[in-house]
């Protein structure tokens, strides 16, 4: 059985703490330190830029592969009237937001195959002060040589 402690007893070991709290002043002080804020401030701080800058490159790689497959459809797209002949050799333009993808074809002869022809086509974009380049190849069969 537990025994029941005598309310003599617990006004002693009350006195004893209390007696033991008053001689030690740095118990009294319950707060928190202006440098202790200053320090949680700062590494807040701290931690705040960080997830910004990882937030800020995450969107921009996200707009160049956005801007790359974008150049890419454009490319694929342009090259269904590369099978005509003659290619066309102009350039062309699309306007998309703040995008402007510009294209032009380029053909060379192959000395070894005289009936093959390689195709070029180059996609160069603008967006505010950036600029891409995406460059696809191709090769078609000319039977009329």
């Amino acid at each position: 059985m537990m025994a029941r402690m005598e309310p003599k007893m617990i006004s002693q070991i009350g006195r004893k703490i209390n007696k033991s709290s008053a001689d030690n002043p740095a118990s009294l002080s319950a707060g928190i330190t202006l440098l202790e804020v200053l320090i949680a401030i700062s590494i807040l701080a701290i931690c705040i830029v960080a997830i910004f800058t990882v937030f800020i490159s995450c969107f921009d790689a996200q707009l160049r592969a956005e801007n790359h497959s974008k150049a890419a459809l454009i490319a694929m797209d342009a090259l269904e009237y590369a099978n005509e002949f003659p290619i066309p050799l102009s350039s062309q333009e699309l306007n998309e937001d703040v995008r402007k993808f510009t294209w032009e074809f380029s053909q060379n002869d192959i000395e070894e195959y005289p009936k093959l022809k390689e195709i070029i086509i180059d996609i160069i974009w603008e967006q505010g002060k950036r600029q891409g380049k995406f460059s696809l190849t191709t090769y078609c069969w000319n039977p009329q040589k």
